[in-house]
């Protein structure tokens, strides 16, 4: 994935953009769409029964009855909406800088970031339901002629955005169990790749040590052979440098191992 490919921005209309103008809300195919609509229907069934049997010289008790439900609606988004932003606040810390290296690498950035996006989307709309509920409040104190199909519909369209909200929260659960699981696979595949690299370093340095033996021994066998070097000027060569560079504890070993290895037929 290319540097190019991350988004410029990470605003809600960016993301919103960025991801294909997900319309969750609107999707009356998935559960929290259309079961939010049968709830809606039938709160709305019922808030027309209680219109109906408490309209004669009692509009004051139906005012602060739907009052009253607003305030408790207001109440649970603004629980809701810690709860959103809690949830983000965690998953988004639980993922390391690991997990989302890899995600870049197999180019499933979106993937992670459409998961992310999800608390986004739910939180704007809380958002938006919290501060409708809020002049809906006060709208309902004005003395107006009241108006039942206005209202009937104020009251669907409120309603289906709370049992939505409460549904699409519910399911925020089932995407936590998602990345738990992505962060295990991804840390596990992580783990797997670093223990290869360590393994073909470790492969890559006996080679080089192998081949700087070749090659000191090749050398060393050809200025033997041509008399560029005698036998024992080598000899003395070597024992300098063992005097000079190995430790005390070791000299008496190495020079065994040096006699042993070159086949010499005088100490070192």
């Amino acid at each position: 994935m290319e540097a190019n490919d991350f988004p410029k921005s990470y605003t809600f209309k960016a993301l919103y953009k960025e991801l294909g103008k997900p319309k969750h809300i609107f999707n009356f195919k998935k559960f929290e769409g259309y079961f939010s609509v049968i709830c809606s229907v039938i709160l709305v069934i019922i808030c027309y029964k209680f219109i109906n049997t408490n309209t004669e010289n009692n509009m004051d008790y139906i005012v602060s009855t739907f009052q009253n439900m607003i305030l408790y609606a207001i109440a649970g988004m603004l629980t809701m909406l810690g709860f959103v932003v809690s949830g983000l606040a965690i998953i988004s810390g639980t993922i390391g800088y690991k997990v989302t290296h890899q995600m870049v690498l197999e180019n499933n950035f979106k993937t992670l970031l459409s998961i992310l996006f999800s608390f986004y989307y739910i939180g704007f709309i809380i958002g938006i339901l919290i501060v409708s509920y809020v002049f809906c409040y006060f709208i309902m104190g004005i003395n107006i002629q009241f108006n039942m199909p206005a209202f009937l519909l104020l009251v669907f369209l409120l309603s289906y955005g709370l049992f939505f909200t409460i549904l699409y929260a519910v399911s925020l659960l089932g995407t936590c169990i998602s990345m738990f699981t992505i962060n295990y696979f991804y840390s596990n595949t992580n783990e797997t790749t670093n223990e290869e690299v360590v393994e073909e370093t470790a492969i890559k340095n006996d080679l080089n040590i192998i081949l700087s033996d070749i090659r000191f021994n090749t050398i060393l066998n050809t200025l033997l052979s041509k008399k560029v070097v005698t036998e024992d000027e080598f000899i003395d060569g070597l024992s300098k440098r063992i005097n000079e560079d190995c430790p005390e504890e070791y000299k008496v070993e190495v020079r065994r191992l040096f006699r042993e290895f070159y086949k010499l037929d005088r100490d070192i």
